[in-house]
């Protein structure tokens, strides 16, 4: 973050980047590189390239000051084994970050682009000591991430759900006691500030059996169409003397092409539909484990704001029942009514999810019906020849999306 803008250290081609905030409020960095690893050898090898990269120059008071603040993020992920009863999978997310100090135009002796550059670390750390002295003081409400973009950035590893360390470099220099002393003082409130940790985990498991019960209903479509097979090579055997019946139900080549068509669009469609079905149904049980976590913050609010009241009414000698809901909700703490907000927020959303939910399945049935229509319909327009190929491409084609699911 170099003068309040941005920059990609893995790729310094691109442009300034944009910082944008998501429906829950958080903030991504738009375009920014994100790299698959396998190892910490790698880890570190990018975090050097990204230095070289980083803006540094020469002040009054550090040969190698850095100029801009930097962050490096690591994101973990890391499945339950495959023979588990349930799987899950756990995230985490790392962030290494390493301040610009602050910096005194008098000691630096800095003039025109450094002493511009150094107005806006100084811009940024105030800023970010603003968010520590409202987020050590338990009882403020409103903490003002967005002063700075590195604040915005630092927003979830300050007050989310995340275990934070701070490392406040201090010398035994008196030529630096001023800056030790409120490097220290930083410190000090930055301590007082406390998180509530939960484990970022999901069910893995029920996106298996999702996928289980697709495939357990292609494999019924499969033995449905076996058994047309053999029932048509049945009729074959007994209309055999009849040549008459078979040259009425032949089908043109046109025509054979036109049903092959019709059941190969009508069965990718049910399958389109199906996984429509499947990834509102991701969205619905992400929405219910999020009702779960907001509940929970919630709930403990509301338990510890009534155990509170109804010692004060002891002590005041009045009847615990009459706690006043007004002024609870006017005395939540900004991480309360943020989880409130984003609470109701998730109930209309959930609502429309529902209501998606119910127009895929009446399409999901829609297109089984349309696919049970055109086969039913061959025992009418052709022959128990054709009838049979064409049972036979629609059995492969379901054959076909079964290992492509498995794969």
């Amino acid at each position: 973050i170099y003068n309040e803008n941005i920059r990609d250290l893995l790729n310094p081609s691109t442009s300034q980047l944009e910082l944008r905030e998501d429906a829950k409020g958080n903030h991504q960095v738009a375009g920014l590189s994100e790299v698959e690893i396998c190892s910490s050898e790698e880890v570190m090898s990018l975090l050097m390239r990204g230095n070289k990269r980083r803006t540094q120059e020469s002040t009054g008071a550090n040969k190698t000051s850095s100029r801009s603040h930097a962050v490096l993020m690591v994101q973990v992920k890391k499945r339950s084994p495959a023979h588990s009863h349930q799987q899950t999978m756990r995230t985490g997310r790392l962030y290494m970050v390493d301040l610009a100090g602050s910096e005194r135009a008098a000691q630096t002796q800095n003039t025109g682009k450094r002493l511009l550059e150094g107005a806006h670390i100084n811009k940024s750390l105030l800023a970010l000591g603003n968010c520590i002295n409202a987020l050590a003081e338990r009882n403020t409400r409103y903490v003002n991430f967005r002063d700075s973009k590195l604040t915005r950035i630092l927003k979830e590893p300050l007050a989310g759900n995340c275990r934070t360390v701070m490392v406040g470099h201090i010398s035994p220099s008196h030529y630096h006691f001023e800056e030790s002393r409120n490097t220290l003082a930083y410190a000090d409130r930055a301590k007082n500030i406390t998180t509530k940790l939960r484990s970022n985990v999901s069910d893995v498991s029920y996106h298996v059996a999702q996928y289980q019960t697709i495939i357990n209903e292609l494999r019924q479509e499969i033995e449905t169409l076996h058994q047309k097979i053999r029932i048509s090579k049945n009729s074959q055997n007994s209309d055999e003397k009849t040549d008459e019946s078979k040259d009425e139900k032949k089908l043109t080549d046109v025509e054979m092409k036109q049903v092959k068509k019709q059941l190969i669009s009508s069965f990718n469609s049910q399958m389109d539909v199906r996984r429509r079905m499947m990834e509102i149904d991701n969205h619905l049980l992400a929405q219910n484990i999020e009702f779960d976590k907001l509940g929970m913050i919630l709930s403990e609010w509301e338990t510890e704001k009534a155990v509170s009241a109804l010692e004060n009414n002891k002590e005041d000698g009045s009847n615990g029942a009459d706690i006043d809901k007004n002024n609870l909700k006017n005395e939540m703490p900004e991480h309360v009514f943020h989880a409130w907000e984003e609470l109701q927020f998730l109930k209309g959303q959930h609502e429309r999810y529902l209501e998606m939910r119910q127009d895929c399945e009446n399409d999901y049935q829609s297109c089984k019906n349309k696919t049970l229509s055109v086969t039913e319909s061959l025992s009418v327009k052709a022959s128990s020849r054709e009838q049979r190929e064409l049972l036979h491409l629609l059995t492969r084609v379901y054959e076909l999306e079964i290992e492509s699911i498995l794969s």
